[in-house]
């Protein structure tokens, strides 16, 4: 969506006067000013986009140890879904020792400690705790299938 900006000024004078829905709409404002002899419009019309591309929607990054402790929650606009196992720096990855990340597609934190716990469980039963590939694997098997 476009908006039409009428500015007025200059330098450290300048700034936006109006904001109009069409450019015809800003060009009729411009002329009556003129029109009145209000000599501080500026004559072009500045075109603008807005809300050109979504926001993106905000998850929770949870990090899980292996017991089931939470370490970590923080908002985050990354995909939701597994992340990886990583140490506490993200340096090593296939850890058994490693930390579980996991985004979930909630801003509610206590949901998304929730639903990463069951997740680790999941992971645990398939004694995959560490394995990067094969927990992606299960998991996409599971969304798929």
């Amino acid at each position: 969506m476009e908006v039409y900006v009428v500015t007025k000024g200059s330098y450290s004078d300048f700034g936006i006067d109006s904001i109009w829905s069409t450019k015809e709409k800003a060009e009729i404002y411009i002329k009556e000013k003129h029109r009145g002899n209000y000599d501080q419009i500026n004559d072009d019309v500045d075109i603008y986009e807005i809300d050109s591309e979504p926001f993106p929607k905000v998850k929770t990054l949870v990090k899980m140890d292996q017991m089931g402790n939470t370490l970590e929650t923080k908002l985050t606009t990354l995909c939701a879904n597994f992340v990886g196992f990583c140490d506490e720096d993200w340096m090593q990855e296939n850890s058994k020792e490693g930390i579980l990340y996991w985004v979930v597609d909630t801003e509610d934190q206590t949901r998304a400690i929730k639903a990463t716990n069951e997740k680790r469980a999941i992971i645990l039963a398939h004694n995959l705790w560490g394995n990067w590939e094969g927990t992606r694997e299960l998991f996409e098997k599971n969304i798929e299938g």
